[in-house]
């Protein structure tokens, strides 16, 4: 059985994978800092932290509408792209 010996990467394909890492960590920090300011709109508006949002909706101090629906699904997503 015959073994092919292994390749190196080519050094344009490496560029391009460094080139996309790059660019993809440079996407979730601005996508970050843009969902950080929607959070913190809805955080002023409401006078309640994303935090304590699901306690104050079951306390019936809030109330859940679409916009509250949207700032959960914000917060949410900030918190995934934080994560990674």
């Amino acid at each position: 059985m015959a073994t092919t010996p292994l390749q190196e990467p080519k050094i344009e394909q490496r560029y391009q994978q460094l080139l996309g890492a790059r660019l993809a960590e440079v996407d979730s920090v601005t996508m970050l800092s843009k969902l950080r300011h929607i959070v913190d709109d809805y955080e002023t508006r409401y006078g309640i932290s994303s935090e304590r949002l699901h306690d104050a909706i079951e306390a019936r101090e809030l109330v859940e509408t679409l916009d509250v629906g949207d700032r959960r699904f914000h917060y949410d997503r900030m918190y995934r792209v934080d994560a990674e």
